[in-house]
């Protein structure tokens, strides 16, 4: 018998989905899955597997207080880009005269503080755990200051360890900086190619910001995700953990790229580009800075910023668990990006 609750937010998205579907195999847990709309088929096949669906309104911390009633442990997260896709939004910073990416950095944040105000109202939570990025802006000592999408998830983590409402929970909680999609290669190419062919030597190469050897934390998030949650869970809270399947540098990558699909490497797989590359390469106009700015940030700070205080996953102990780069490779029909 399942002796302790599971809530998790966003059940129907990658991570959300992901943490639901390892935990399912605990028998420890019993699983509520929060979602804004239940009746949709996304949501149903959860019902189908055992899970317990709920309403939950980020926007409504009653909402979240009610569906958090009684959880052991709660998983928070939020979508940055999901807000730039809606209809509603883009035709509020029409109206407003603002960047969209300000709105949904804005909400993102508010978002995130709502989820902790409700996790805190929760007398039997033992662990919460926060997904979240780097403070970009801070950690880059303001060089870099249009990475929305890092900058509102670390403003939440402040909010959570200095907010004195916040001091019970802080003790409770877990922050992870999940890594560098390695299925992003779908959704972002036209801002950014995995592979481009050099029209010459017919080998593949990588055109990135920075000299391609900084290692990359490369996740499949599908099924790598809901196992590094499950780890975080076994420690004590208090930490900050790195989320990624694995390490490489994008010549390391390309060289696994390129041997495991058993096409030709160009060079050492990897071409350098500067801020003003991308800037002119991005055909969306508003999406120039954010993407120059978010590649020079990882090229220069990392993933995490440089930051010493985030924890490898190795110290998890899970890395024989854990998607190989060339398991993901070979996993993918890669026949629209040759």
């Amino acid at each position: 018998m399942p002796t302790k609750l599971a809530v998790i937010v966003g059940i129907t998205g990658i991570q959300g989905g992901s943490v639901a579907t390892q935990l399912l195999k605990n028998p420890s847990y019993k699983i509520r899955g929060l979602t804004r709309d239940p009746s949709k088929s996304a949501a149903q096949s959860w019902t189908d597997r055992g899970v317990e669906l709920v309403r939950g309104d980020l926007d409504d911390v009653d909402s979240l207080r009610a569906a958090f009633a009684g959880a052991s442990f709660i998983f928070g997260v939020t979508d940055f880009f999901e807000t730039l896709q809606r209809e509603e939004y883009q035709l509020k910073a029409q109206q407003e005269g603002v960047d969209i990416k300000v709105i949904a950095s804005a909400l993102e944040e508010q978002r995130g503080k709502n989820i902790a105000i409700a996790a805190a109202a929760v007398p039997e939570l033992e662990h919460y755990v926060w997904s979240t990025l780097s403070a970009a802006s801070v950690l880059s000592k303001g060089k870099y200051t249009h990475m929305y999408h890092f900058d509102s998830k670390a403003r939440v983590d402040k909010y959570i360890r200095e907010a004195p409402e916040m001091a019970e929970l802080s003790r409770k909680s877990s922050f992870v900086q999940l890594g560098y999609y390695l299925d992003n290669w779908k959704f972002l190419s036209v801002f950014l190619k995995v592979a481009m062919k050099d029209e010459v030597s017919g080998g593949y190469y990588h055109a990135n910001v920075g000299d391609g050897d900084r290692k990359v934390p490369f996740l499949e998030p599908k099924k790598d995700t809901g196992i590094i949650v499950e780890a975080i869970l076994n420690t004590d809270p208090g930490k900050t953990w790195r989320g990624y399947s694995q390490m490489a540098s994008w010549k390391e990558y390309m060289a696994i790229w390129t041997k495991t699909l058993g096409v030709e490497l160009h060079n050492e797989g990897y071409k350098a580009l500067t801020w003003d590359d991308v800037f002119n390469t991005v055909p969306i106009e508003s999406m120039k800075v954010f993407f120059a700015d978010t590649l020079c940030y990882i090229a220069e700070f990392g993933h995490d910023g440089t930051n010493s205080g985030v924890i490898p996953i190795e110290e998890l102990g899970i890395a024989s668990k854990l998607s190989s780069i060339k398991d993901y490779i070979e996993s993918e029909d890669w026949s629209s990006a040759l």
